[in-house]
């Protein structure tokens, strides 16, 4: 079986164990930060398949939670395609989804490919990124594995993903959780932003994580 669109490796969901992660991340049926190192005990099939199982595709620590507060050093911030909405939670931000795992007609695309929807938790706001960065304008634009929005010329994308020059134009940073090999094509990596790899406490479900890789861009709003 397959395990999300990025994934390029395969595993048997009969040979994975998640009990000791479940343990470890959920305390009443709620995620709990744990430190980074507590998340070394679990190997690459371990984290991709947790990620997969809870729509997860950053993994949240408290040292990444610590990193991204001094990077957006109180300003005006908001998270866009937030999903499970764990890493706004945990900053204090506004969180945002334009929710389109909820259309039937892509539940059953998701469906088709073996692979669950997102469980949205119930603090994300319904607004897409185009319009957070538009109305809202806010300083800093924060967001994880953000698929980029389709265009014909283009062969990555998503139909439903943001147009990031709308963001460029409308926050003055725009910080991405990612991964090289997934988002190293970019449109907007010709804006040259500032890649970080080994980001202190950032652990994705990718089955790469040797390419795990923090993206920050110079925003023109004025």
């Amino acid at each position: 079986m397959k395990f999300g669109k990025y994934d390029a490796k395969l595993y048997d969901l009969t040979e994975i164990d998640l009990s000791k992660m479940e343990e470890l991340l959920f305390h009443g049926g709620v995620y709990k930060l744990p430190h980074y190192k507590d998340l070394a005990s679990f190997d690459t099939p371990q984290l991709a398949v947790f990620g997969n199982k809870y729509g997860m595709y950053t993994i949240p620590t408290i040292e990444l939670i610590d990193e991204l507060k001094k990077i957006i050093a109180g300003r005006h911030a908001v998270e866009i395609g937030s999903g499970v909405g764990i890493i706004g939670r945990e900053l204090g931000i506004k969180c945002t989804d334009s929710l389109c795992q909820n259309i039937p007609a892509v539940k059953m695309h998701y469906d088709l490919h073996l692979q669950p929807v997102i469980e949205y938790g119930t603090h994300v706001i319904e607004r897409d990124a185009e319009w957070v960065a538009r109305k809202w304008r806010p300083d800093v634009i924060l967001g994880s594995w953000i698929t980029h929005k389709y265009v014909d010329e283009e062969i990555s994308g998503n139909f439903f993903g943001p147009d990031e020059e709308i963001i460029l134009d409308n926050c003055k940073t725009y910080i991405m959780l990612g991964n090289h090999k997934t988002h190293g094509m970019k449109p907007i990596m010709k804006h040259n932003p500032m890649i970080i790899k080994d980001f202190p406490g950032y652990v994705s479900r990718s089955s790469y994580p040797e390419d795990n890789r923090v993206y920050i861009w110079e925003g023109r709003k004025k």
